[in-house]
């Protein structure tokens, strides 16, 4: 088995440029980091640096091990961090990050759960895109995240990264109230209100109506589903939105699922699969506790099957 603090002492060396100097930050003897090296050699099988007269130089093969375990180390610098809080009983703060319509209709239930069985548990919210949270992720400037992905808008994301499902949103037509019914086919003619140029909400948008056979017409943007309901409601135009953004919308417009809308959007929760906050399964469970609880309140908000 590698053992950590040779990886560790590997990494020093590569970034300090010699032994002499990675034994220096590290209190070691020029000696004792020689060791470790060559200790790491034999259990990994690799050459990890080229010897002449005058210096050691790192080979591809001690660049990508280390590149590979910085990852890992992280991970239990964390731990580390995490051990004396651990052990008096108490937990630090779990950063969570999630997208406006998931902070207004799931995380007031989530925290409630949460506060319920973990009173002192604390959590971070921090609102932005799928993509800009996985990235936030993926550098642990975030602990966990809730992201949302459409079904005709896949997305690749990077590996080490554990997606778990929680949330199937139906997609909803919103239309002022009083508008003929169509079915999506035949709203050709209409005017849609459509998220920014580019997002996944308005792609989705324009694949669904290709599929229909027409290209819509969107006169106006917003990705505050708020300003959409005010458009909607003012009669200035149609728009295709999820489940979930049409929470407490009441009479502001009439909404149907015309049977030509294909997809869905998916809400996931995700983590880096090398994390180990505290707080993680806590603050998941919560989760799922407020996804099965949407589930029963509202009839276009479904569990993943």
């Amino acid at each position: 088995m590698i053992n950590p603090i040779h990886l560790r002492t590997l990494t020093t060396v590569v970034e300090r440029g010699s032994f002499a100097a990675a034994g220096r930050d590290l209190g070691y003897t020029s000696s004792a980091v020689s060791q470790q090296v060559a200790h790491l050699e034999r259990i990994t099988g690799l050459t990890l640096f080229e010897r002449d007269s005058r210096r050691a130089r790192p080979t591809e093969a001690a660049v990508s091990l280390v590149r590979h375990s910085a990852e890992a180390l992280l991970a239990l610098d964390t731990l580390e961090a995490q051990l004396p809080r651990l052990r008096t009983g108490h937990t630090s703060t779990l950063r969570l990050g999630t997208f406006p319509t998931a902070s207004a209709a799931v995380m007031p239930l989530a925290l409630a759960h949460l506060a319920a069985s973990h009173p002192d548990a604390r959590v971070e919210l921090d609102e932005d895109e799928p993509v800009a949270l996985v990235s936030r992720l993926m550098t642990s400037q975030l602990d966990l995240a809730l992201i949302y992905e459409y079904d005709l808008v896949p997305q690749r994301w990077p590996p080490g990264m554990d997606c778990i499902p929680v949330l199937v949103e139906d997609m909803v037509m919103a239309r002022s109230p009083g508008q003929v019914t169509h079915a999506l086919s035949g709203m050709s003619d209409a005017r849609w209100i459509s998220t920014l140029d580019g997002s996944a909400g308005d792609l989705f948008l324009h694949r669904q109506c290709a599929l229909a056979g027409f290209e819509p017409q969107v006169p106006w943007r917003s990705n505050d589903y708020d300003v959409v309901r005010g458009l909607v409601a003012a009669g200035l135009g149609t728009a295709l939105v999820p489940a979930l953004a049409t929470i407490g919308w009441n009479d502001a417009a009439d909404l149907d699922q015309p049977e030509d809308v294909r997809g869905h959007r998916r809400v996931w929760i995700v983590r880096r699969r090398a994390a180990c906050h505290p707080l993680a399964a806590t603050v998941i469970d919560s989760l799922h506790s407020a996804a099965r609880a949407l589930t029963r309140r509202h009839r276009r908000v479904h569990r993943p099957r």
